[in-house]
């Protein structure tokens, strides 16, 4: 059903109910033609990003905060965008390397940055490939690195108008035994 079509036709209505219902439903669509056109004018260029996904999981030997919240927590996804594949990787290492970033206990630290984080950092950054992971121990700790989309992708799907519409009418539901809150 096409939101325009099925508006025009309730506003002419003699119901005030219909009525209502058409006004919801262009109030919806203009909503969704402002945030369209919004989208137009300051185009998110997202797909045209490298991108370089982090997973870290201390077993609660340590914290990191996220980089896109002030959060810290044991498991935890980065992800950092760059336009650059060298610029991604600068980025991560200039956030990963910062030990602001962390809550270090004992000698974690160390064997973080010299087992796990260093090597990470050095093949990704040095041998030019897009992956590491390191299962070793009780961390598990991932690397992976995304090229930018080719072109911008398709969405597939029109946006749709979600509504209330109740299924009964008020006597129905008191013999239902549904209680109305309006």
């Amino acid at each position: 059903m096409n939101a325009d079509k099925v508006s025009k036709y309730l506003l002419e209505s003699n119901d005030e109910e219909l009525k209502a219902l058409g006004l919801k439903i262009l109030n919806e669509r203009e909503l969704l033609i402002k945030s369209e056109n919004e989208c137009l004018n300051n185009p998110n260029d997202y797909w045209k990003r490298h991108k370089l996904v982090v997973g870290i999981d201390s077993d609660h030997d340590f914290m990191i905060k996220n980089n896109s919240e002030d959060s810290m927590s044991h498991d935890e996804w980065l992800e950092f965008t760059a336009y650059s594949r060298d610029e991604v990787l600068n980025e991560a290492s200039k956030y990963l390397t910062d030990m602001r970033n962390y809550s270090f206990s004992g000698k974690f630290k160390d064997i973080f940055l010299k087992e796990y984080l260093n090597p990470a950092l050095d093949h990704l950054i040095n041998g030019n490939q897009n992956n590491w992971n390191s299962f070793m121990g009780n961390w598990d700790i991932c690397f992976e690195y995304f090229e930018p989309e080719t072109q911008e992708p398709l969405r597939t799907k029109i946006p749709q108008i979600n509504l209330e519409i109740d299924a009964f009418t008020s006597s129905e539901a008191k013999r239902f035994r549904i209680m109305i809150c309006d």
